[in-house]
């Protein structure tokens, strides 16, 4: 597959230090640059110094894009390789920008918010943190993780989300 994503520099970047990353995914059926106009973080990456990407999802069977975030197998929409997509695009800025490799954290809306749940345990040695909005961890994500240190996690959730449980997954 072929992938992008919006790489936003902000202007207080100087190339001298290692500055944070952040890396902010649209909802099921999203775009990246529509994800951009609904959650702008550039003015707060300009004010606090840090490198911000919006990736693109692939499509899914539905034609729809969306972020693969659970194991292979058939609960996928696609055979995208998005933990893949994620480990390319920080070798990529990695290889233009001076990143702070303990600060890397990622963010995300819906089935992006539920992708970072995923990253936060597959990529654990990697993300610091992560924000999910309109997302909780699901059963599948909370079995197969065994994180090998702390990993933040901010989880906002609204009382009236008829998809994401306000009240969690009962174990």
């Amino acid at each position: 597959l072929t992938r992008e994503y919006l790489l936003y520099v902000p202007t207080s970047y100087d190339g001298t230090t290692p500055v944070p990353l952040l890396f902010n995914f649209h909802g099921y059926g999203g775009t990246s640059a529509g994800h951009l106009a609904d959650a702008d973080m550039r003015s707060l990456a300009d004010r606090e110094t840090f490198l911000l990407v919006y990736p693109q999802g692939s499509l899914s069977s539905e034609n729809s894009p969306h972020w693969n975030a659970s194991l292979p197998g058939g609960d996928n929409k696609s055979t995208a390789d998005d933990t893949g997509f994620v480990q390319a695009m920080i070798t990529s800025v990695f290889s233009s920008y001076q990143v702070d490799g303990t600060r890397i954290y990622a963010c995300g809306y819906s089935n992006g918010g539920e992708f970072a749940y995923d990253l936060a345990c597959r990529l654990n040695t990697e993300i610091a943190a992560i924000g999910a909005v309109a997302r909780t961890m699901y059963i599948e994500t909370f079995n197969n993780c065994s994180p090998t240190h702390p990993t933040g996690i901010l989880s906002i959730l609204g009382t009236s989300d008829n998809i994401s449980n306000y009240n969690g997954v009962t174990f």
